[in-house]
């Protein structure tokens, strides 16, 4: 293939993957070979890597925050070790996502998840869900499933199979007296698959307890589960459910548990009556009896947790009102941070080139 200037394929492509994100979209426009090189799955794996381990390196991790802002919706991408409230990192967004039966604004969708430098979108109302990638400014939106959800309530749920180096969204059509509806979307496949019933647990109803969403962790999905002292899992390789049991003396109010990233393994938030949190954290992910009680925290003026910072040195809560806060796990100090918005999630996010080179994707 041939490169400007002459120069051997490797050597460009060694110095391409040291630019910024913003750098390699305009220089894929350069030549016909760049963009061929910049735009293949193998280019965005490696540059992505890349900028995981550079992150890692130089603590430089980003948080994309969804909030209300004189009652609109905003999306703002901010450095995860000063999370402040910024207009200027405000994301540019597709003026409409235009579906074949409706048109919709992107303040009309709910942040699902984040991977990879994708957002997963949900409109819970309509039953549509979006792929966006807001660096490259593209987004996909996923085809109507083979049931509609008239006769009960929506949830999804995304993550991402690191064999295959595919990205999944799992929806669930939830109806009170029958059994779940659940369908998995590939973004290599481009379509929905409904699962077996024989393979769906009879008391898979993942009604949104929690507002950690439904965490992916090990490649798998975790969801508070309705049997006392479950949670429930569901492997995006395999597509199979299995199941975590919760450490013994944890209460029975599902409601008032929370399930969380922790590093690479689960935490679990459970919020007593006294407005304290007891938080537990699994050292091995899936032994049972790796759970420990890593904190108490004493009652505060919060209305529920968001995550834990980048370190898992301290827990960032909503505060009543507007606002946040973050409290130390082991010294058990308080300090607001300055976030004047109403945050309704805060996601740890990468930059990335992925759907840059993908045609089912729209430009805007």
């Amino acid at each position: 293939m041939a490169v400007p200037g002459n120069f051997p394929e490797d050597l460009i492509e060694e110095i391409l993957l040291k630019l910024p994100i913003k750098s390699l979209i305009r220089f894929s426009e350069v030549c016909k070979s760049w963009n061929s090189l910049i735009k293949s799955p193998n280019f965005i794996y490696t540059q992505l890597n890349h900028t995981i381990q550079s992150n890692n390196q130089n603590d430089s991790h980003l948080l994309l925050l969804e909030g209300l802002l004189s009652s609109t919706k905003i999306f703002l991408l901010h450095p995860a070790h000063n999370p402040t409230f910024d207009v200027d990192k405000k994301l540019t967004e597709p003026s409409a996502i235009n579906t074949t039966a409706v048109s919709f604004s992107l303040k009309n969708f709910s942040v699902v998840g984040t991977c990879n430098g994708l957002v997963c979108l949900a409109n819970y109302i309509h039953g549509v869900a979006v792929i966006w990638n807001p660096i490259v400014r593209k987004y996909v939106i996923l085809p109507s499933c083979s049931v509609r959800s008239l006769s009960g309530f929506v949830r999804f749920a995304f993550g991402y199979v690191s064999r295959t180096n595919d990205y999944k969204v799992l929806k669930t059509v939830v109806c009170d007296q029958k059994p779940s509806h659940v369908e998995v979307w590939s973004l290599a496949r481009g379509s929905w698959m409904s699962l077996d019933a024989a393979i769906i647990p009879p008391d898979f109803k993942p009604r949104d307890y929690s507002y950690l969403r439904y965490p992916f962790v090990n490649g798998a999905l975790h969801w508070v589960g309705l049997r006392h002292g479950v949670i429930m899992t569901f492997d995006m390789s395999t597509e199979l459910f299995g199941e975590i049991m919760m450490p013994e003396v944890v209460t029975r109010d599902a409601e008032n548990k929370f399930i969380s990233k922790y590093r690479e393994s689960l935490a679990l938030l459970c919020k007593s009556n006294e407005n304290s949190i007891h938080i537990w954290v699994m050292k091995e992910y899936g032994s049972a009896d790796s759970w420990i009680q890593l904190s108490t925290l004493p009652q505060g003026s919060w209305t529920r947790p968001l995550c834990f910072t980048e370190s898992c040195d301290e827990l960032v809560l909503q505060r009543d009102g507007v606002g946040l806060q973050s409290v130390d796990l082991k010294s058990k100090t308080v300090n607001k941070l300055p976030v004047n918005i109403y945050l309704y999630s805060m996601n740890s996010y990468t930059e990335s080139l992925v759907l840059l080179g993908d045609s089912n994707a729209v430009s805007y």
